[in-house]
């Protein structure tokens, strides 16, 4: 076997001693796959669980009661996912308790999420929102921030 940077052959090693004592063991599948991911995360010294915002983005501007489809990328999340957004002011306005964590989800802006109740001056007063999506326990999250919200 060829030798690999940063002691790499050696957790390739362990990740294969892994896989020896799983099949000896016989265990469940979910079993396998949990001490699978948590040992690869560990070995790696990676975060595997996460939540991916890519709509809305940072500077869209969205409108008040238009419906948009909020949409994301996601690993290690189970089940659905709750989706909400936060004013800069500290509103907090939750636009899906509980969506299929598929990747999409139509969610209408509320109505009295409205801009011009912070108190900023002109026409076309807007402020900025901040959406974050987490699973239902809220142990992994996604947050996009600085997007406008305008009166239509």
């Amino acid at each position: 076997m060829a030798t690999l940077p940063g002691g790499f052959n050696d957790k390739i090693s362990s990740v294969r001693i892994l896989g020896a004592v799983v099949m000896a063991a016989k265990l469940p599948w979910t079993q396998v796959r949990d001490m699978f991911t948590a040992k690869l995360a560990n070995l790696l010294g990676a975060q595997l669980n996460h939540i991916t915002i890519t709509f809305p983005s940072q500077g869209s501007i969205l409108k008040l009661g238009q419906t948009y489809t909020v949409r994301w990328t996601s690993f290690g999340v189970r089940g659905n996912v709750k989706i909400v957004i936060k004013r800069t002011s500290g509103e907090t306005y939750v636009i899906a308790p509980s969506a299929p964590n598929n990747g999409s989800c139509a969610c209408t802006i509320p109505l009295n999420a409205n801009p011009s109740k912070v108190g900023l001056m002109g026409s076309g007063a807007s402020t900025h929102y901040s959406l974050t999506i987490s699973s239902l326990d809220g142990s992994i999250k996604g947050t996009v921030i600085l997007f406008q919200v305008i009166k239509p």
